[in-house]
């Protein structure tokens, strides 16, 4: 999760947008927390990243389709 949300930080320069930003805070903090209080569990970390992606394209794709 952390290597996937630092992925994520030049994105928010690239295209302009400050919800990559939230996108890989919320990728990373999730990861490291994961990482301290679940060591052992190695599966959460993928199930928690891909509920995050989808949940983050689908508000990107309802705020884009406004403008």
């Amino acid at each position: 999760m952390i290597i996937v949300g630092a992925h994520y930080l030049p994105f928010m320069f690239l295209y302009g947008m400050w919800q990559y930003g939230i996108l890989a805070a919320a990728l990373i903090g999730g990861g490291t927390a994961i990482g301290l209080l679940m060591p052992g569990i190695f599966s959460t970390g993928g199930w928690i990243t891909s509920v995050v992606l989808l949940m983050f394209a689908t508000v990107i794709r309802l705020t884009r389709a406004e403008e």
